[in-house]
């Protein structure tokens, strides 16, 4: 085989799985929809019914935690926050004590036993992080007034 056709093939190989990683596949029991995995902003799961929102749009499709945490275990935009919650840091407006608030104003409760990979996940993003500790700064100087 010609060494320049290897070539081309492995960059396509590449760049078609680069491009899978960057969109799922859910489907129901009458739809499927590809959804672009920076468009999403939360999972949320109630007895195995999983929620995604995404673009101001949600969709529902029948799955676990564990295997949406799978699907996205090599995207360190997303960290769970709860048993039920999957959230990603991008779309995160503010947080406090056990609560997160993102940007369409859904509020989360953070459970005790994920808050350790939430401020770890925070930390990896310096421009969030430094957002945070400004408002938590800012809340704490506006109260001893």
């Amino acid at each position: 085989m010609n060494e320049r056709f290897i070539g081309v093939f492995w960059e396509a190989l590449k760049a078609a799985k680069k491009r899978q990683r960057e969109s799922l596949v859910f489907s129901s029991i009458d739809e499927t929809r590809s959804i672009s995995v920076s468009s999403i902003s939360h999972f949320v799961i109630n007895d195995h019914i999983v929620k995604v929102y995404y673009n101001n749009e949600v969709f529902d499709f029948t799955s676990t935690m564990t295997k949406i945490c799978e699907l996205l275990h090599s995207n360190e935009n997303f960290v769970r926050i709860h048993r039920s919650t999957l959230i990603n840091i991008a779309y995160i407006a503010s947080f406090g004590r056990k609560m997160v608030v993102m940007r369409n104003s859904d509020r989360f409760v953070v459970s005790r036993n994920y808050i350790g990979d939430l401020k770890a996940a925070i930390k990896r993003w310096p421009y969030l992080h430094s957002e945070i500790v400004f408002l938590a700064w800012h809340r704490k100087r506006k109260s001893e007034m």
